[in-house]
């Protein structure tokens, strides 16, 4: 147990001796800006890391005589993580996401948004700037939203292709065979301008969405009537029905995932095959 206490002083003791160096990162006249979004670890929920019986409290006061002599402030007050216990029936609620910034004029308030995917809710803020916003990258590619296969195939069949048989030069060919084909792509498959983003997941349809909706609404009701100290039979139900509904949820993202690569591949295999007998 004393080994691992100790491993944990190093650890933050390092981490806090970074934290300063980048406020003072290439001697400015003034301290850089620092904003830091992690999950602690430190429960500071009503102030419960100052307290001298926590667990934690020797970490705790590292960081609160590091905060204290360097002007930094932690902007999150409300739960963050949120834990139910059905042996015991009791909801054990905590803020160990934090947000640290030694300009706290610059920052908009915190907000907590509720995450029925896991014990620790989602934790932003806005870094307030009278710079010009970032232009959203684009990327411009074909549509297949439209797409109707057996009609494009069937526009392809009907392509005269007498001029290109008959070429005796293979360039012109080339040229006459991307037109033509060309022509007929560009008809079924438009090139538009989307907003590139990073993870994009075809298989998580709107009705998943839906879920995934009433999921974390269900997570924040169980954590309402905890906070307002309802019936314990009251609280275990609705962690009951939000667990339920969040395995469900779990299940089927495994699954589509598989389900949307199998009927993809299939598809791009009879194309193929199609295309090829043409």
């Amino acid at each position: 147990m004393g080994t691992a206490i100790q491993h944990q002083t190093e650890k933050l003791s390092t981490f806090l001796n970074q934290w300063e160096q980048a406020i003072n990162y290439g001697n400015p006249a003034e301290p850089n800006d620092i904003f830091i979004l992690c999950d602690m670890n430190l429960n500071s929920y009503q102030d419960r890391w100052m307290d001298q019986t926590y667990h934690l409290f020797h970490l705790a006061k590292l960081v609160i005589r590091f905060c204290n002599s360097n002007n930094v402030v932690q902007l999150v007050k409300g739960v963050t993580r949120t834990q139910y216990n059905k042996v015991t029936r009791r909801t054990n609620v905590s803020c160990l996401d934090h947000i640290y910034t030694n300009v706290k004029y610059k920052c908009s308030f915190p907000t907590i948004i509720t995450f029925g995917n896991s014990d620790h809710d989602i934790v932003g803020f806005t870094r307030l700037s009278k710079g010009p916003p970032s232009v959203s990258r684009t990327i411009r590619k074909r549509s297949y939203k439209l797409f109707d296969k057996e009609q494009f195939l069937s526009d392809v069949s009907e392509i005269d292709w007498t001029d290109i048989l008959t070429c005796q030069d293979i360039e012109v060919a080339t040229m006459l065979f991307t037109n033509k084909f060309r022509a007929v792509l560009d008809y079924h498959v438009p090139w538009v301008v989307y907003q590139q983003r990073k993870f994009h997941r075809p298989w998580l349809t709107n009705e998943t969405l839906a879920l995934m909706k009433e999921r974390d609404l269900l997570k924040k009701e169980a954590i309402e009537l905890h906070l307002t100290n309802r019936g314990s039979a009251e609280i275990e139900e609705a962690w009951s029905k939000f667990k339920r509904l969040r395995n469900q949820i779990n299940n089927l993202k495994k699954m589509k995932p598989i389900n949307f690569n199998s009927r993809f591949c299939q598809k791009v295999k009879v194309t193929q095959s199609k295309l090829g007998a043409l």
